[in-house]
């Protein structure tokens, strides 16, 4: 599940951040686990291709 996203200033220009939460649980739907990445988008990621 997208938890959040943000963007920064950084040495190479503005930086996107992707966080995603994953969990896990247990038949009985007790949690046992909760999971977050973060996923750094670089500005030359970010750009969009020229047509």
């Amino acid at each position: 599940m997208l938890k959040d996203h943000y963007e920064k200033k950084g040495r190479v220009g503005l930086l996107g951040f992707v966080v995603v939460e994953r969990s896990g649980e247990s038949p009985s739907g007790e949690r046992l686990f909760t999971m977050k990445d973060v996923a750094v988008v670089p500005p030359a990621l970010r750009k969009s291709p020229t047509t």
